[in-house]
């Protein structure tokens, strides 16, 4: 059983047509750490699993094209994703960084980690919270 969140209740669409404002968090121990965020065309399929509570594992599933890790992306600073390094199955996202999805529709979502739970570190439960964007391939782009 996967847990889904529509992109209408979950984030607001801004003026330059991307959604912004998002913030979805989860806990990823259940559901085999999937979580499919709804988007305008179709969706992102995410996945993440645990690594500790200040960095998480994000795979890259069927459903998309590829994944990021953005490694020293600012927040609402324009991003040239060909600075990026999108050739791995998974990679290791810590608390504070941004990561992009691309989809197979043409839809990108870039998120960036807030925070990260544990429970074998002390946390009552699993979880991770992340603020995204979804915007349209060709659209200028920028991390939350």
């Amino acid at each position: 059983l996967r847990t889904s969140i529509a992109a209408s209740s979950a984030l607001r669409r801004s003026e330059s047509g991307a959604f912004a404002g998002g913030e979805i968090a989860f806990d990823y121990s259940k559901g085999n750490g999937e979580i499919n965020v709804e988007s305008p065309l179709g969706g992102f399929d995410l996945r993440f699993s645990k690594a500790s509570d200040q960095r998480i594992h994000l795979y890259r599933t069927s459903g998309l094209i590829a994944i990021m890790r953005l490694k020293g992306a600012a927040r609402d600073v324009p991003l040239n994703m060909d600075d990026f390094d999108a050739s791995s199955h998974v990679y290791t996202i810590e608390k504070d960084e941004a990561f992009a999805a691309l989809n197979r529709l043409g839809e990108v979502l870039i998120g960036r980690i807030i925070d990260i739970a544990d429970d074998t570190r002390g946390a009552a439960a699993d979880l991770v919270r992340f603020k995204c964007r979804i915007f349209q391939v060709g659209m200028q782009m920028s991390a939350p």
